[in-house]
């Protein structure tokens, strides 16, 4: 059964407004942080392979504060009890690695240096074409360096998680289109443009970041989860407003559509979509 976009995602990645990077926050109830679905199992069993065989490349650590990790494996297994659920292990030297085999979510730690906010801490098994080495100790801006235009908003993310109230929970999302529809997208940099398949219905996925914001209540570092979803756009186009998303897909401007590698991909779209 394919899951529903809108109640999967608390939303809808094509919403018809004009394009600008937007930071999209909503409240999210505690009850309502992890995600646990059929693929669990799948999905558990992949990150372990993963921090079994190249560990060095998914996990990441730079000078981490011992008890935002230790908040997080505690808020964890608080989520996973209260749906009857055991962690898949106990907390060692880095709780947080715990915390991340329990759960499908990737997970990151951010802490307050030197009037910025820097990534310290990350568990990211599966990646939408970046790579945790390349951004741990570094800010937010440096973090996004090669978005093109998000300058504009690394202010306000900073500002953001500064007044956040300990303890609160948001959630966004973050979409792209892919021919490939693995949990792990590694980074491709020579990567050719893509060119529309002879199916796009089958052959194209819209690939979904659900992402989570929570400032931890005792040490005030902020933990971000990350949970990758896909649809075959034969579903999307199924569950949503084909109109709307071509609407959306016209409104990105051409660097940022470089960026998300869907030029090569975007006008053939387009077409299909605004004649269905």
């Amino acid at each position: 059964m394919v899951a529903d976009i809108r109640t999967t995602l608390g939303s809808t990645p094509f919403d018809g407004r004009a394009f600008r990077w937007r930071m999209g926050v909503r409240a999210l109830p505690p009850s309502e942080w992890l995600q646990i679905d059929d693929d669990r199992e799948v999905d558990l069993l992949e990150k372990e392979a993963l921090l079994t065989s190249c560990y060095d490349e998914v996990v990441a650590f730079d000078a981490a504060n011992g008890v935002a990790e230790s908040e997080v494996f505690d808020l964890t297994v608080r989520a996973l009890e209260s749906r009857g659920i055991s962690p898949r292990s106990q907390p060692g030297p880095h709780p947080v690695v715990d915390a991340a085999r329990s759960i499908q979510e990737d997970v990151c730690i951010l802490e307050r240096r030197n009037g910025e906010w820097v990534l310290t801490a990350g568990v990211v098994c599966f990646p939408t074409r970046w790579n945790l080495a390349e951004k741990i100790g570094l800010p937010i801006g440096q973090i996004h360096a090669p978005v093109p235009g998000i300058d504009s908003i690394s202010p306000t993310i900073d500002r953001f998680f500064d007044r956040m109230i300990r303890g609160s929970l948001v959630v966004r999302t973050n979409w792209s289109l892919t021919d490939d529809p693995s949990l792990r997208l590694e980074p491709q940099p020579n990567r050719a443009p893509a060119t529309l398949p002879h199916d796009p219905s089958s052959g194209i996925w819209l690939r979904v970041e659900r992402q989570t914001i929570r400032k931890l209540p005792d040490s005030g570092a902020i933990c971000f989860t990350i949970r990758v979803h896909r649809w075959v756009l034969g579903d999307v186009i199924e569950q949503l407003s084909a109109k709307t998303m071509a609407a959306g897909l016209a409104a990105i401007p051409i660097d940022v559509a470089e960026y998300k590698d869907i030029d090569g991909i975007r006008m053939g779209l387009i077409k299909l979509l605004t004649r269905l």
